[in-house]
């Protein structure tokens, strides 16, 4: 059935790495847990291989949910339709995918916002739907 076709054909992503960035004197960045340091979030994560999803360009989305429950978002009118409805989202990549794993990363720039502490969660989508999440801690 076309159901399953489309079950078979999602991607998933796995491995992710998310969290909070900091700027260093030299002007590269590294991981900090530090709500006060964190001028970026990263989220670096795999998608699978699968050979039943049709190859080409595909916009990967990337929603940070902050403490307050609120969506980070770079601009308001970032928001992508998806199985759960229109959501909105913080930042995105566009990858070539070609049915092998790839490795990507995809950074929210917080634009001198003071990043909240507590507890982030990270949803990624790719082709109308969820393929992976995480979760961190900013203190």
């Amino acid at each position: 059935s076309a159901a399953q076709v489309k079950k078979g054909s999602k991607l998933q992503a796995f491995g992710f790495s998310s969290g909070g960035l900091r700027l260093k004197m030299n002007n590269t960045t590294e991981e900090t847990s530090k709500a006060r340091n964190c001028v970026q979030i990263k989220s670096s994560f795999t998608i699978s291989e699968n050979p039943l999803t049709p190859a080409g360009r595909k916009s990967v989305y990337m929603q940070i949910i902050s403490p307050d429950g609120k969506v980070l978002q770079t601009r308001s009118g970032n928001v992508v339709s998806t199985d759960l409805g229109n959501i909105a989202y913080s930042d995105r990549k566009e990858i070539d995918y070609n049915n092998q794993s790839v490795d990507i990363a995809i950074f929210y720039d917080l634009g001198g916002e003071e990043a909240l502490k507590g507890n982030y969660k990270v949803k990624i989508f790719c082709d109308g739907q969820l393929i992976g999440s995480d979760s961190f801690t900013l203190k």
